[in-house]
């Protein structure tokens, strides 16, 4: 049985932990990030309210990645929307990555 997620985003801010290459998603990167807060974004429903103070995968396209420097040890800060009960994606155009202070 398969269950149609309805559209929702959430900004996520947190750091990121760990970078690894996905096995089904090949131009993607699982990026595990210890997230500090979850905001809703308007107009949208938040699932993701429940993962503040652990760890979630967030998926991010490679090209992405690679350009905007997403490695262990930075903050990221971006909308991120769950696509499933295990699959959770960013926004490409809503993603900020700096260097933890």
């Amino acid at each position: 049985m398969t269950v149609q997620m309805i559209e929702n985003w959430a900004e996520i801010r947190g750091v990121v932990c760990l970078c690894i290459e996905t096995a089904d998603l090949p131009d993607f990167i699982n990026v595990q990030v210890d997230v500090e807060s979850v905001e809703p974004v308007a107009g949208y429903p938040n699932l993701l309210e429940q993962f503040i103070g652990s760890e979630i995968p967030l998926l991010v396209p490679k090209s992405l990645a690679e350009t905007m420097e997403i490695k262990p040890g930075n903050c990221i800060d971006c909308w991120a929307r769950r696509a499933g009960l295990k699959r959770v994606f960013v926004h490409q155009e809503h993603i900020r990555v700096v260097r933890c202070e």
